[in-house]
């Protein structure tokens, strides 16, 4: 089994033409505040945005893919993320 790595930044939009602003703020953030460490952050901070109408399985399939160690989900509708659930199953 591929060992868990890195932080995954999951943005789950209302609709497919928005785009999750914050993911990428944090994601600079963290490069930056991290100094001379920002290299390793810039190649294990990792990006994924999905909207509402994806299937709940496909945004699993996109977790399970980067193995993160860290999730780090954002919303920007006001529907309940379910996706920790999920995962523990």
């Amino acid at each position: 089994m591929e060992q868990a790595k890195g932080i995954l930044l999951l943005g789950i939009n209302a609709k497919y033409i928005h785009t999750n602003l914050a993911l990428y703020s944090l994601r600079q953030y963290a490069i930056k505040a991290a100094g001379m460490y920002g290299d390793y952050y810039r190649e294990n901070i990792f990006l994924r945005e999905y909207t509402i109408n994806h299937r709940t399985e496909e945004i699993l399939r996109g977790i399970y893919k980067v193995r993160p160690q860290v999730l780090y989900a954002i919303s920007d509708h006001d529907t309940p993320i379910y996706i920790p659930k999920r995962l523990k199953q």
